[in-house]
């Protein structure tokens, strides 16, 4: 009796020991499933500033472009600050803009310029 009492003991013990090396090896790949998200999540938030850059980056050479076709040529920029709009469709900027001209009047075709076009609109 005693030696089947020893021997069901050692079995437990057995599968006790066997079932703790399981636990330690899924412990283990648990960890690594935990740094393979952890670094998944790193390159998503990197892919993502990559593709806002990508997505923007032209938009300020259309911008200026189309800024100076519609600049008289007797306008000058003294300075020109720009800012780009969060929210709703990163393709909005918000732009000051400080110019000196030879008369009122060019300042004023600027102005009338600017507000002919669609792509720019105060507000």
């Amino acid at each position: 009796m005693y030696v089947a009492k020893l021997n069901s003991y050692n079995n437990i013990e057995t599968k006790i020991q066997k079932k703790q090396k399981e636990l330690a090896y899924y412990e283990s790949i648990a960890q690594q499933v935990e740094k393979l998200k952890a670094t998944k999540n790193t390159l998503q938030m990197k892919k993502d500033v990559i593709s806002r850059l990508m997505e923007g980056r032209l938009f300020f050479p259309i911008f200026f472009e189309d800024l100076l076709q519609l600049l008289p040529s007797n306008v000058w920029f003294k300075s020109l600050e720009t800012k780009m709009m969060e929210g709703q469709g990163s393709n909005k900027i918000q732009a000051t803009l400080d110019a000196d001209a030879l008369d009122n009047y060019s300042i004023a075709d600027l102005i009338a310029a600017l507000s002919a076009d669609s792509d720019f609109r105060h507000g």
